[in-house]
């Protein structure tokens, strides 16, 4: 019975240090994430659709509350993720807005 456990135990903490051997070290993830998800903002920076242009930037505004005139609105739908200003989706914005019309 003795030997047995013995056994049980010398397996058990074998297996413990082949599975801590073969883990991924959590700060070295943790720091390679971290750089791509900066090198992924930097590139989508340069190569998607522009985020300036005519003195228009993308800064996260996403209503038309926050425009200040329909062309900076067309430029925000048209450039800029997670705008809500085209409710109908016809390419219009802020179709309800009258300080647009």
């Amino acid at each position: 019975m003795t030997k047995s456990l013995l056994n049980v135990c010398v397996l058990a903490l074998l297996g413990f240090w082949l599975y801590q051997l073969f883990q991924p070290n959590s700060e070295l993830v943790n720091s390679d994430r971290a750089k791509d998800t900066t090198s992924e903002t930097w590139l989508s920076d340069e190569s998607s659709s522009p985020v300036r242009d005519n003195n228009f930037v993308c800064d996260g505004r996403r209503y038309c509350s926050e425009m200040r005139s329909l062309d900076e609105a067309i430029f925000f739908i048209k450039n800029c993720p997670n705008t809500q200003m085209d409710g109908d989706g016809d390419g219009r914005p802020c179709e309800n807005d009258s300080r647009f019309e």
